[in-house]
């Protein structure tokens, strides 16, 4: 269209984000909403208008066979109809069709995933995806490999496979709303492969959409045709950290050891239950901090959350996405080269001949939660043990602790501490240090 703005490219000024053909931003603000439930396209008939409504602008797909795969084997029917190997289903490359064609209407930009994990896995997992035994790749279904392991390598698979990316090209590369193609969900490809068909998408695709894959690991990360690294991050039933600092860190470390974007592709409070099963109270936190904490330590776009249709759609969560928007509009991202802050707390010193002196203390800069219940206040204005001032977050609202706060001094002395207010999730705190001669306070933005 004579309005569009282009496809997505990475920006030439700095090597952390994206842009469009005409020069504006891309800022990724959105979700995983990979498959359709048994009303199928209909699904994202709701969905798709919902996640826009407020301000979304990012979904990724999954092409596989319940959901818009291109082939598999005949003797199994999933959705759609297949007829094994390198004989593409009509079906379902309607349906593709008409999900990309909704998703152009409403602005919103698809990651394409190629293929999952399931695909060439044996062995039971949790979820029982595994389904080599299906796969039209396996000499037991008339395929060309004895075994998973063979597919990487074998030439007639290779073959088979880029006659697929060739038909993707074809049928779907002019949608200059196809942010990038992606090979694999959590596979360990490895980097020869990653780097062949990485060359055959160049070599074919006159749209040049952008390439990535997970699992990626270094030597699939500095593959120069590999436009930007992705991570997926949960926790478990055993483990429900707050989920901020890692993210926070992933995202640092991503982008400064590969110098790319980064995204993190996946994420939620546990891999074996939706975030509806964590989130008694509907607050969304583990949603709302790893949008921004993403987004602030210099992800190409916020972090997609997995939990799509029995979460964000249901209890309609959308509008965790409205505030990023309107944060992010304006920011000229293409053209930023941030660099993250490092900071020196200040240290007390106290006055000569003065026995006594205001104490003060200072946080840090960083994103998590408390990570104890004691902190020890020194004499020098450090706090050993006292998270960053940006810590309010946590999986779930009735995980926060209460804190505890020694103090290191010359004269006995108390120290007491309240909220006196709040500002949108967080709170407004006083501190009031009480000592026999002197009382101070001081108010913490929290």
């Amino acid at each position: 269209p004579a309005n569009s703005r282009g496809f997505v490219r990475r920006s030439p000024d700095t090597p952390f984000y994206l842009m469009f053909d005409n020069g504006e931003p891309y800022v990724a603000l959105g979700e995983n909403m990979c498959w359709g439930g048994d009303a199928q396209t209909y699904d994202y008939d709701k969905w798709l208008p919902a996640l826009s409504a407020a301000g979304g602008n990012y979904i990724r797909i999954w092409m596989v066979r319940w959901n818009m795969a291109l082939e598999w084997t005949s003797n199994k029917r999933e959705r759609g109809q297949y007829y094994g190997l390198g004989k593409y289903s009509p079906d379902n490359a309607w349906r593709l069709d008409y999900v990309l064609e909704q998703c152009r209407k409403h602005g919103i930009y698809v990651m394409l995933a190629l293929g999952y994990h399931g695909e060439l896995m044996e062995r039971e997992d949790y979820f029982r995806t595994q389904c080599w035994a299906e796969n039209p790749y396996n000499a037991a279904n008339g395929g060309p490999c004895r075994s998973p392991q063979e597919f990487w390598t074998n030439e007639q698979a290779r073959r088979k496979y880029q006659q697929r990316l060739r038909y993707l090209i074809a049928r779907y590369g002019a949608y200059a709303n196809i942010l990038s193609w992606e090979f694999w969900n959590e596979v360990r490809a490895p980097h020869q492969w990653v780097q062949e068909m990485a060359q055959y998408f160049r070599a074919h695709d006159p749209w040049r959409h952008l390439i990535t894959t997970t699992y990626g690991y270094d030597k699939v990360w500095e593959l120069p045709e590999i436009d930007y690294c992705q991570t997926h991050m949960y926790g478990s039933g055993t483990n429900l950290h707050d989920c901020t600092a890692i993210l926070s860190r992933h995202s640092r470390t991503h982008t400064t050891k590969f110098n790319k974007p980064f995204m993190v592709g996946e994420f939620g409070i546990d891999w074996q239950k939706s975030d509806l099963a964590h989130d008694e109270r509907q607050l969304a936190t583990n949603m709302h901090n790893g949008l921004w904490a993403t987004l602030m330590s210099r992800s190409f776009g916020a972090a997609a959350i997995w939990w799509w249709d029995n979460y964000v759609h249901e209890q309609n969560h959308y509008s965790e996405l409205t505030a990023l928007k309107r944060f992010t509009d304006g920011i000229p991202f293409q053209k930023l080269n941030f660099k993250f802050a490092r900071f020196t707390a200040p240290l007390d010193t106290q006055a000569e001949g003065k026995p006594w002196r205001d104490f003060r203390f200072h946080g840090g800069i960083g994103w998590g939660k408390s990570t104890g219940t004691d902190f020890t206040l020194t004499s020098d204005g450090r706090v050993e043990g006292l998270p960053p001032p940006l810590s309010v977050s946590a999986p779930r609202g009735d995980r926060q602790r209460q804190g505890s706060h020694p103090g290191e001094a010359g004269r006995p002395g108390a120290l007491a501490q309240r909220a006196v207010g709040r500002r949108g999730r967080g709170a407004v705190e006083e501190h009031e240090a009480v000592g026999r001669q002197r009382t101070v306070a001081e108010r913490v933005r929290c």
